[in-house]
């Protein structure tokens, strides 16, 4: 898959993620490990150029659904 293509799949799925996550009525954690797991090797794919220019954007996202998760987790 070319990197444009495998950079738009990973920030869909990281958008979609940071959705399900925020809405804790209907999420269901037992998708989570799996998802999570997805999001990492996705994110290790990418080339090391793309990781370090899109890093503050990740971690915006990734740190709000890690948010709206810990509650549940506890």
């Amino acid at each position: 898959m070319a990197t444009n293509r495998e950079l738009y799949d990973f920030a869909a799925r990281l958008g979609a993620f940071e959705g399900y996550v925020y809405h804790k009525d209907v999420m269901d954690p037992k998708y989570l490990p799996q998802w999570s797991e997805h999001l990492a090797s996705q994110y290790a794919a990418l080339p090391e150029e793309v990781r370090q220019d899109i890093q503050q954007l990740v971690d915006a996202t990734a740190g709000r659904g890690l948010k709206s998760v810990l509650p549940v987790l506890g």
